[in-house]
């Protein structure tokens, strides 16, 4: 076997020239990424959508306790891009019409579901290259259901991104307790929790649900 070539201190240079701009590189694309996402967050508090901004506030805080609880058995589970994510898991409601949002007439099905899957189409078009794929696949898929019934793919279980389970769970018991237009009354936690019991396996990963229990448990809220 004929000896290996010593690398050179030219070959050396390169490779390190290489590594610094591959990591500036994604320095500069995360970067970028949070300058978008304060954009676009910005005009998701405007007074149009304040309904919207309000209620992402509570699906962050659910998405945050969520993944801190889960990382004590998935690790490489990132609380900052779950977060991410949850600030904009609704931002293809910016592509609707505002009227349609806030309107107080009660949507037909199709109505509603006609606008549920246009705001996720513009998804895409809003969080363009910049975001990681790994955060915009959960902000895409958190309208999934975990027996294959949701929306847009009707992708079903473990096919369904991590991140976008996590925040179907999020996303359903913020909705559950907050004070919503034709609620006569704001939930408890322990309605909304037994709400979300007899969705798991149904709309929602168990694993996750049963993390969420862990979380109300600790805090004594059921």
């Amino acid at each position: 076997m004929p000896p290996r070539k010593k690398k050179t201190e030219k070959h050396v240079g390169k490779k390190t020239q290489r590594k610094k701009a591959t990591g500036q590189s994604a320095k500069g694309k995360a970067k970028r990424a949070q300058a978008t996402k304060r954009k676009l967050l910005s005009r998701l508090n405007s007074r149009k959508f304040r309904s919207t901004h309000e209620h992402t506030r509570g699906v962050v805080d659910w998405a945050e306790r969520l993944t801190r609880e889960l990382k004590k058995t998935r690790s490489k589970l990132s609380v900052r891009m779950v977060s991410d994510a949850a600030w904009l898991h609704d931002i293809g409601k910016l592509e609707v019409n505002p009227t349609h949002l806030n309107s107080k007439k009660r949507l037909s099905t199709r109505e509603k579901q006609h606008l549920q899957e246009q705001h996720v189409l513009k998804v895409r078009a809003l969080l363009g290259e910049v975001f990681p794929t790994e955060l915009k696949e959960g902000v895409l898929s958190h309208h999934e259901r975990y027996d294959g019934r949701g929306y847009p793919l009707g992708l079903a279980g473990a096919d369904i991104p991590f991140i976008g389970r996590l925040l179907k769970v999020a996303d359903e018991f913020q909705t559950k307790i907050e004070q919503r237009i034709f609620q006569k009354k704001i939930r408890d936690i322990p309605e909304a929790w037994n709400e979300m019991i007899r969705g798991k396996e149904n709309s929602f990963d168990p694993y996750i649900v049963n993390a969420l229990g862990r979380i109300l448990r600790r805090r004594r809220w059921i």
